[in-house]
């Protein structure tokens, strides 16, 4: 089975690509290539598209045997994302939406994987300021 490591032509996504290649799995990845570099990929196979392609995904899917997925196909710029949010919306929350219902449509299974919560501290932090994003809020209620 494979791994689908979506936006791994990019330096993140490659280096998780190479990490898992070298402990033994099969990776495939896709990439729209806006952002990433074919170059990147090392030799992996590599599939050319959006991830809200739900076609697309689909056929990545079922030709490559993928059981897992990681993604970092997402936009990251703090200060771009304040400039034109709905760009990032788009492509964090709605492609990725899209990219969860299609992979579900063809059969994985996506329970998020989460590492054990450490217990709480002692005193309770001082609270943030900071309000979760609309991108932040809407890709975790689409995981959810």
């Amino acid at each position: 089975m494979a791994v689908l490591v979506t936006g791994g032509a990019g330096y993140i996504g490659s280096q998780t690509a190479r990490l898992l290649r070298e402990r033994g799995r099969d990776v495939v990845i896709l990439d729209s290539l806006e952002l990433g570099d074919e170059r990147a990929c090392l030799g992996a196979p590599l599939v050319v598209g959006d991830i809200a392609d739900a076609a697309l995904v689909q056929k990545a899917i079922a030709d490559h045997g993928v059981d897992a997925i990681v993604h970092f196909a997402g936009y990251k710029a703090a200060g771009e994302s304040m400039e034109d949010p709905g760009r990032y919306f788009g492509n964090n929350v709605a492609k990725t939406s899209a990219l969860v219902d299609a992979a579900r449509d063809a059969g994985l299974d996506l329970g998020a994987k989460r590492a054990e919560p450490e217990p709480p501290p002692k005193e309770e932090p001082k609270k943030s300021k900071k309000q979760k994003s609309s991108t932040n809020r809407g890709l975790t209620k689409a995981v959810e």
